[in-house]
């Protein structure tokens, strides 16, 4: 058996403990909002010629929305200017770090199978 890869950060911002999660659902919700795969997202949000405050905004949003389902992405515009677009960046990219790592004491991804 495996255990989940939770992909979950917590913060502080405005006086409350948030939890970024980029799990099944955010990234669904963040590929409906901006109408591109993630793979694409992804590329997007790491190039200088693409990256948009937008496109930030709207993965941030999509992070926070499983635990916190009342969260809009205005509301986040408020949350990214509390803790600065730098560290916004880098909670996601430590979300998406935490999304593919095994949790401690779980095992590793199951591999592709390969005929051989």
């Amino acid at each position: 058996m495996t255990k989940d890869f939770t992909g979950e950060v917590t913060f502080e911002a405005l006086g409350k403990t948030w939890t970024l999660k980029m799990g099944t659902k955010a990234m669904r919700k963040i590929e409906v909002v901006t109408e591109k795969p993630m793979p694409v997202v992804g590329k997007m949000l790491t190039s200088e010629e693409t990256a948009s405050i937008d496109l930030m905004t709207k993965v941030f949003w999509g992070g926070l929305i499983t635990h916190h389902p009342d969260v809009t992405v205005d509301d986040c515009d408020d949350i990214m200017d509390a803790v600065g677009h730098t560290r916004a960046g880098q909670l996601i990219g430590e979300a998406f770090e935490a999304a593919q790592a095994p949790q401690s004491g779980g095992a590793e991804r199951p591999r592709k199978a390969t005929a051989g």
